[in-house]
């Protein structure tokens, strides 16, 4: 059990906004107060850390890739400087340099004026291909080891409702519109759970028809198929263990439920 102090010491935390393993249980934190991402050992002992520049948001969610480095969801803004013109992704090295981007801000964010909402989904199979979706788009863009983008599916699920259109703000930043988060069928996760198989979630928000659930969730084939589509449900799945049981945790927070899923049948029936 890894205990973490908080404040702004190289072995402490200061507003951690997302935490990860690495494939050998280390503890990988991402520091929002301090500006970094930092690492502990699988006894709790401080491992290392790198800055972050100042183009680039704290990590909302990390991964760890086969050959070690870090695919981080955490906005890096283009030379215009919009809040959300940019890349997504980053993949870094554990020392801090960053290798590469990818996933760049979907049309939807400039066709519908969204200076604030856009963020990236992320997760990794074991060869290291990433799948990414943006909270605005369901698409499922893919790529490979090298970064270059391989594939796009899952474009119009049924249960989609997009993002409004915003007037444009006086300020850089500003304030969002009173209802914003609840006005679309928000993606909030896309989970890689083996064997070719993802889940892709998303908050219903009231506006998918005949549910009064707070999450529906699709499960695709990393190849683009649909296997089962809109499923409603009471909590979300947050990652996957190395038995291949997914953990779920409910909108409260107060309950985390582990499970496996089945499918047979030729129809991909549950």
């Amino acid at each position: 059990r890894t205990v973490v102090r908080n404040g702004r010491q190289r072995d402490e935390v200061n507003v951690p906004v997302a935490i990860s393993y690495d494939r050998g249980g280390r503890l990988l934190v991402s520091d929002l107060g301090n500006r970094r991402v930092s690492i502990f050992d699988t006894g709790g002992s401080f491992a290392g850390s790198f800055l972050l520049g100042a183009e680039d948001n704290a990590p909302s969610e990390i991964r760890t890739l086969p050959d070690g480095n870090l695919l981080c969801a955490n906005l890096r803004l283009d030379p215009r400087g919009h809040i959300n013109a940019g890349h997504h992704c980053n993949v870094y090295s554990t020392d801090g340099a960053r290798l590469r981007s990818l996933a760049y801000t979907p049309p939807i964010a400039s066709e519908r004026n969204l200076w604030l909402g856009v963020a990236a989904c992320v997760d990794v199979d074991d060869r290291g291909n990433a799948y990414v979706a943006f909270s605005v788009d369901p698409t499922i863009h893919v790529y490979d080891s090298a970064g270059r983008e391989t594939q796009t599916f899952g474009s119009d699920p049924p249960w989609f409702v997009p993002p409004p259109t915003l007037p444009a703000p006086l300020f850089q930043r500003e304030n969002e519109p009173h209802g914003f988060w609840e006005s679309w069928t928000r993606l909030i996760k896309v989970v890689y759970i083996g064997d070719g198989r993802l889940l892709r979630v998303a908050l219903t928000n009231g506006k998918v028809a005949g549910t009064d659930k707070p999450f529906v969730i699709d499960v695709l084939s990393s190849d683009g198929a649909s296997l089962i589509t809109s499923v409603a449900a009471d909590a979300w799945p947050v990652g996957v263990d190395r038995d291949g049981a997914i953990w779920w945790l409910t909108l409260k927070g107060d309950k985390l439920l582990k499970t496996h899923l089945a499918m047979a049948g030729p129809g991909g029936d549950r």
